[in-house]
């Protein structure tokens, strides 16, 4: 199942029907178009993923940019819960604060170099209380 709030999303069913949207390579266009939008639905602030037949029992947070989509997609095949964070549009609670209330066992934080290399990308702390 995945759950995307910005986009009222909740769909449960196959690999394919939730994680993947074909729809984004329809017309091909491979200079203007965003193909790692055809993972998880494009980019959202946040995006839980749950998988109720994962072999680890075990919740992960991913931060992340649009480099992330495939990797947190796939991820969930693994792992029963996977939340996805991507703090260029996220404006909830901190995601320190995220991680306390949701207790995740594993935290990757997975960036494409130049923009990891800003240092605000890193500042986890914003909006605690």
């Amino acid at each position: 199942a995945i759950e995307i709030p910005r986009q009222n999303l909740d769909l449960t069913g196959s690999y394919y029907d939730t994680m993947f949207d074909g729809g984004q390579l329809i017309p091909k266009n491979y200079f203007g178009a965003n193909p790692h939008a055809t993972y998880l639905h494009g980019n959202n602030p946040l995006v839980k993923i749950r998988n109720e037949d994962a072999p680890e029992d075990k919740k992960v947070l991913i931060i992340r940019d649009s480099c992330a989509h495939t990797f947190a997609s796939f991820m969930a095949c693994s792992f029963k819960e996977v939340d996805v964070m991507d703090l260029r549009s996220y404006d909830g609670i901190s995601p320190a604060r995220y991680a306390e209330e949701t207790e995740p066992d594993i935290v990757i934080v997975m960036y494409y170099q130049p923009n990891a290399a800003r240092e605000a990308v890193f500042n986890f702390m914003w909006g605690a209380e």
